[in-house]
């Protein structure tokens, strides 16, 4: 699954705050390396050099029930729904090992 990351610090010592794009979230089962893009440009990054900025909309640990409660949540002073029609969250699986899940409101 695509996952924004911030580069902490980049291969050649200097800080930089650009944002890659994380393309694999390992290279051949080696959970230290991540192939990213930024710019066009690809290649690897290691896993201590960048911080995980998730979307909104995924909830990796999170339950069928308790993405449908956030989905239908209101207002308790309005009484209104929370999130627009059309709102989804992508979580892993309970049933489908390494899948994800759609819940849409």
């Amino acid at each position: 699954m695509p996952v924004f990351v911030k580069l902490v610090q980049s291969g050649f010592g200097r800080q930089t705050s650009g944002f890659l794009h994380a393309l694999t979230t390992s290279v051949e089962d080696d959970p230290n390396w991540y192939l990213a893009e930024q710019d066009g440009r690809k290649g690897l990054v290691p896993c201590n050099y960048i911080s995980f900025r998730p979307n909104p909309w995924y909830m990796q640990a999170c339950p069928r029930n308790t993405a449908e409660e956030c989905l239908l949540e209101t207002d308790p002073c309005t009484g209104l729904p929370v999130q627009p029609d059309g709102a989804f969250v992508v979580r892993r699986s309970e049933s489908n090992g390494p899948g994800f899940s759609l819940s849409v409101k």
